[in-house]
């Protein structure tokens, strides 16, 4: 480990080096998320930046290991299987 202190960058004093994202509810800004660019893959930032829905995981689904893949119908979850 290094015994130089990490220091932390305010996203609003470099905001170029952070993607922005609102959650918008209804219209209206619900959640404001600031993800700096060196944190998450390319695969991440585009799904982030293709208007998503996000959905709460409740119940033992919330242990299941859910990947890339899996399919969401509106109200439930389904692990697509390759048959």
């Amino acid at each position: 480990m290094s015994d130089i202190p990490q220091q932390s960058i305010n996203p609003l004093d470099n905001p170029d080096e952070f993607k922005h994202f609102a959650f918008i509810v209804d219209g209206e800004v619900g959640h404001i998320s600031r993800i700096q660019n060196a944190q998450y893959t390319e695969r991440s930032i585009a799904c982030l930046s293709s208007n998503p829905t996000i959905v709460e995981i409740t119940g033992d689904l919330r242990t299941q290991v859910m990947t890339v893949g899996w399919m969401y119908d509106g109200e439930t979850f389904h692990q697509v299987t390759n048959e």
